[in-house]
């Protein structure tokens, strides 16, 4: 297969060739998550399967503060190799991978002292503290590593290396799903063994990730060199620019959080798990969405970067056929394998399998708007514009969420809770439309180009 170039004009076909290591990279992972979980329900049962989504969407939102340093350095640091600065994009990404290993480690010795604290305030009953705890601090102990590996998603793909991340993704996938089966099985090491063996598989792709970006013949793009304390000023626009993909997957995991509390109040402990099952197979499913758009965002930096507003307009076109196209077939596919995924993790329990097809069956419907939502999201982070791509992450991951969540119940009763994410990205979808038209479209390349 000919080697893409980002100077090239993007065809969808270049497109989804460009994107095929991150869509790949994006499945392994997920891939691997959907087998951890199957471990934990099968092995370990519903009451411990909650405990785990319980918590899970507290360390994801930490966990996303990885994407923020990684988008948001991606798309500087294509913009400077679009203008043909390769050693100033080399010295960003050292900058940033410093930072990452910093902040990562005190924010995560922070967060595993408070995990009790952080239990009760998601909602977690008695019987589900003691396995919030046991698997949110074993989590929260490898936070850096997790941000290495979050962020360079992205920048594997800007170092124009995309393959190379799915192999690491690939490995790591591999490990842990080998690590779950031992030492949950064999040593019998339960909820304790699922944490150590994600936290070990993290840690050796992150190595081999730092590994590689150290060497200097690595034949990519980029490579870690020596930086100044200047380079810091920059960590600002990267965090801000990049503040979209923090603040969608933050907001998400809030939902997610706001989400469990309610359907414990309407449905139980069995609403969360069928939730679980259904955020496990939505990631997978969703993956060449996210593939796509992870992509976008560097090639908008390139093209913003080479100043050429025709290449941008045709690149929001060709994503948009792409992400609805994918968004009707994944819809179809969800409605059409909701009885086996359901089985595969919880036929062992009647009542809880019928909820899961259920709720997969209606939240299916989602996957139409979410991929437009998040390549508008991703575009006007490529672009720089941070602070448009924040505020279609917070409408599309909370707030338009939080709204149909009571909204919903309210008005048609605690059964309909769960109309309210596709009612969520629908609305989105709109928001995400007037600004591509008011802050793209209307704006003159004066404006745009800065």
């Amino acid at each position: 297969m000919r080697k893409i170039e980002l100077d090239e004009h993007f065809t969808i076909g270049k497109i989804l060739i460009y994107s095929l290591p991150a869509i790949f990279e994006t499945y392994a992972i997920t891939s691997f998550q959907m087998v951890d979980g199957y471990f934990v329900s099968t092995l370990l049962g519903i009451t411990t399967f909650a405990s785990i989504e319980l918590i899970s969407p507290v360390f994801f939102v930490l966990y996303a503060f990885g994407f923020m340093f990684g988008e948001g350095a991606s798309a500087l640091i294509a913009r400077e190799m679009g203008r043909g600065n390769k050693k100033r994009g080399c010295e960003i990404l050292s900058m940033t991978t410093v930072s990452i290993l910093v902040f990562g480690t005190v924010t995560g010795i922070a967060a595993a002292v408070l995990v009790p604290q952080l239990s009760r305030l998601v909602g977690a009953r008695p019987d589900h503290i003691a396995g919030c705890i046991e698997y949110g601090r074993m989590l929260l102990s490898f936070l850096p590593v997790y941000w290495i590996n979050a962020a360079f998603i992205s920048v594997w793909i800007t170092a124009e290396k995309g393959w190379y991340g799915m192999i690491v993704s690939m490995i790591n996938g591999l490990i842990n799903v080998a690590l779950d089966w031992f030492f949950m099985k064999p040593l019998n090491m339960g909820v304790r063994g699922a944490a150590l063996a994600t936290c070990l598989a993290a840690f050796v792709s992150a190595s081999i990730t730092i590994l590689y970006f150290q060497r200097r013949n690595n034949r990519s793009s980029l490579r870690f060199v020596r930086f100044t304390l200047k380079d810091f000023r920059e960590l600002f626009y990267i965090c801000t620019n990049g503040a979209s993909g923090m603040v969608d997957a933050v907001a998400g995991n809030v939902s997610n959080m706001m989400m469990n509390i309610r359907l414990l109040k309407y449905v139980g402990q069995l609403g969360v798990a069928a939730m679980g099952v259904y955020n496990y197979v939505e990631e997978f499913f969703t993956s060449v969405l996210f593939g796509i758009c992870t992509t976008t965002i560097t090639v908008a930096g390139f093209k913003c970067g080479e100043k050429k507003r025709d290449e941008l307009d045709d690149l929001i076109k060709s994503n948009v056929i792409l992400n609805l196209s994918f968004g009707f077939v994944l819809c179809l596919l969800f409605v059409v394998c909701a009885k086996p995924i359901a089985g595969l993790y919880l036929g062992y329990d009647a009542k809880a399998f019928e909820l899961t097809v259920y709720a997969i069956h209606i939240m299916a419907l989602s996957c139409i708007a979410y991929g437009f939502n998040l390549f508008s999201s991703s575009f006007f982070t490529g672009l720089g514009n941070g602070l448009v791509s924040v505020v279609i992450s917070i409408c599309g991951s909370l707030a338009a969420p939080l709204l149909m969540m009571f909204v919903i119940p309210a008005l048609f009763g605690g059964e309909a809770i769960w109309f309210s994410k596709p009612a969520a990205l629908l609305l989105t979808c709109f928001v995400s439309l007037c600004l591509l038209v008011t802050q793209y479209y209307r704006k003159k390349d004066e404006k745009l180009f800065l």
